[in-house]
């Protein structure tokens, strides 16, 4: 059954797209030195079969994706673009995570100091110093 949508962290279902799961596995291979289209579509196209294989009428979330793309990875003996690609999913995982500490929300995927400085300057607060949700 072909996937059709998918479950994003913030839990907004959002429409299912190939491509960004084919631009995640070719950026992790150029991190490593390596530019093999053919492969990463053979990648891709693995990844996506699994996808639905596990679908089955559910909507997946986007961590399980990440998680098939790693197994089809390490399953192709791609070891080093795996590795890559865990450790840029961990990276962006801490990111998050200091952003939420922060307290906020960042649809625009802004870096560690931008949101500090829109945190101290920009964002409206209230008179506990919280920012405030619009």
């Amino acid at each position: 059954m072909e996937i059709s949508k998918v479950r994003k962290r913030n839990g907004r279902i959002v429409s299912f797209n190939k491509n960004k799961i084919k631009n995640a596995i070719y950026k992790a291979f150029l991190s490593v030195g390596k530019e093999d289209e053919e492969k990463v579509n053979k990648v891709a196209e693995q990844v996506v079969a699994k996808s639905e294989k596990k679908y089955d009428g559910n909507i997946l979330n986007i961590e399980e994706v990440q998680d098939i793309v790693e197994e089809i990875l390490i399953k192709n003996n791609l070891t080093d673009v795996a590795k890559s690609y865990i450790l840029y999913r961990q990276k962006r995982k801490e990111l998050r995570e200091i952003k939420s500490v922060l307290g906020v929300e960042d649809d625009l995927k802004l870096p560690i100091n931008s949101i500090k400085v829109l945190k101290a300057r920009y964002l409206r607060k209230n008179e506990n110093g919280e920012i405030l949700k619009c």
